[in-house]
């Protein structure tokens, strides 16, 4: 979660670049980057999504995923 739409873009900056430098992966598809509010980088087999906290809250989205295998990312 990001607290603003600056946020939000650098937040998804930041996990591009690592996982690029840690992993030699880019995302095969990124959405929303325009907007800030809510933006999904889709790398295949995982998928991140960073949004403002209204649209976290909205969509409620671990309520939907929270079946899914979570898997801890750790910051370099």
């Amino acid at each position: 979660t990001g607290f603003s739409r600056v946020q939000v873009r650098a937040i998804s900056q930041s996990i591009e670049q690592q996982v690029e430098e840690a992993w030699n992966r880019l995302p095969v598809r990124t959405a929303g980057k325009a907007e800030g509010i809510w933006i999904l980088q889709d790398y295949g087999d995982v998928i991140v999504h960073i949004l403002l906290p209204e649209e976290r809250k909205f969509y409620n989205l671990e309520a939907f995923w929270g079946h899914a295998e979570q898997i801890e990312f750790q910051a370099s």
